[in-house]
């Protein structure tokens, strides 16, 4: 064998285990991305989906427990979005329908949903006061 034979097979051998990595690396960011922005999607979802619990009408317990839990797992699933992290911090320091709104807003649009939560829709049922 010649020298360039065993330098080419040395040097595309090396550049396709690099290629290889490389491919990996991107495939395991890009999952992660993901899954993320499933998560995200997942937990609006779970809160949207049982915000009417909030009033102060009759309401399942278990409703009530998924949201509280959906609203605890927000500084966690939403934690690289500063938007959501000031709303939560905001509603958590002052449990008002104006900061609870606010979070509504950003939740949709942190979770890279095309849909806009309009006041009427939130609004109308929400009410913390003593219940």
């Amino acid at each position: 064998m010649d020298t360039v034979t065993i330098i080419s097979g040395l040097l595309s051998g090396f550049v396709g285990g690099i290629g290889a990595i490389a491919a990996s690396v991107f495939a395991y960011l890009k999952t992660d991305k993901l899954e993320r922005r499933a998560k995200k999607r997942e937990l609006t979802y779970q809160i949207f989906g049982n915000r009417h619990c909030l009033s102060n009408g009759p309401s399942e317990s278990q409703s009530k427990h998924l949201v509280v839990t959906g609203l605890n797992q927000i500084p966690i699933v939403f934690f690289d979005d500063s938007e959501v992290v000031q709303a939560y911090d905001n509603f958590v320091a002052n449990k008002s329908d104006e900061n609870l709104r606010k979070l509504f807003e950003a939740l949709p649009r942190a979770a890279g949903m095309k849909a806009t939560v309009q006041h009427r829709h939130v609004m109308n049922f929400i009410n913390l006061g003593p219940q």
